[in-house]
C-alpha cells in the first residue's frame, strides 16, 4: 500500500506538470506531507475510450491504495470525487457540470463515429463511453447520494462559480468560499495562496509550518 497524506484528482485534460497541482505538491512536501495526483483516464488520449463508470471504479481503487487524509479535486475531478465510496474529507475546486453535459455541449457525430471537440481538443469517443453517459448522475442526484460529509467547495469568480454554487446549495453542510478573482484553473499566485490556506486549515497544519 502506498500511503499518501493528500490525493489530488485532476480536471479533464489538466496538465499536471503546470498550474495548480505542482504548486500544492511542492508547498506541502516542503512541510513533509506526501501529495500525489490521480489523472482522469491516466492519459488524455484514453479519454472516452471506455465507459465512465469504469473510470470511477479505477479512481476509487487508487484512492483506497493511497488511504489519504484529504482529497483535493479540481473541475471534473470534483464531479468524480463525490462518487467515490469513502468518507475522506474533500476540497472541491470549481467543480464541473456533469460529464454528460460536458460531452453533449462538445459532441460531434461524423461518418467515423463520435468525437469530443471543444475547439482546442478533439478526441474520438467509443460507443461504450457514449452509452454510459445517460447512467451518469446529475448534480442533484450526485449531491443527494454522496457519502462524504466533510466537504469544502471553492468557486472561481472568473470560472464556473455558478456550477460550484449548485453543489453548495445541495450540500447544506459544506463550507463554501467564492474567490472572485480566480479563473477556473486558479492560475494567479494570490489565489493559489488562498487555496493553500484552505488546504492547511483542513489538514490542521500550523500556517507557518509549510
Amino acid at each position: 500500500m502506498n500511503n499518501s497524506d493528500i490525493v489530488y484528482i485532476s480536471g479533464l485534460f489538466e496538465d499536471i506538470d503546470k498550474g495548480l497541482y505542482p504548486v500544492i505538491k511542492n508547498i506541502l512536501e516542503t512541510g513533509a506531507y506526501n501529495c500525489v495526483c490521480i489523472q482522469l483516464y491516466k492519459n488524455s488520449k484514453d479519454f472516452g475510450s471506455y465507459p465512465f463508470d469504469i473510470e470511477i471504479k479505477r479512481i476509487d481503487q487508487e484512492i483506497g491504495n493511497y488511504n489519504p487524509k484529504l482529497i483535493i479535486a479540481h473541475s471534473l475531478g470534483g464531479y468524480v470525487a463525490l462518487q467515490l465510496q469513502n468518507d475522506i474529507p474533500l476540497i472541491l475546486l470549481d467543480p464541473s457540470m456533469p460529464i454528460s453535459e460536458i460531452i453533449n455541449n462538445n459532441l460531434q457525430l461524423t461518418e467515423s463515429g463520435y468525437f469530443y471537440n471543444d475547439g482546442e481538443t478533439t478526441i474520438g469517443l467509443s460507443n461504450n463511453f457514449i452509452k454510459s453517459l445517460p447512467l451518469t448522475p446529475t448534480i442533484d442526484q450526485l449531491t443527494k447520494s454522496s457519502k462524504i460529509k466533510d466537504i469544502c467547495i471553492v468557486g472561481a469568480g472568473k470560472g464556473g462559480y455558478r456550477v460550484a454554487e449548485k453543489y453548495k446549495n445541495n450540500l447544506s453542510t459544506a463550507e463554501y468560499t467564492l474567490m472572485g478573482d480566480a479563473d477556473h484553473n486558479f492560475s494567479e499566485v494570490s489565489v493559489q495562496n488562498q487555496i493553500m490556506l484552505i488546504i492547511k486549515k483542513r489538514l490542521g497544519i500550523d500556517q507557518d509550518r509549510c
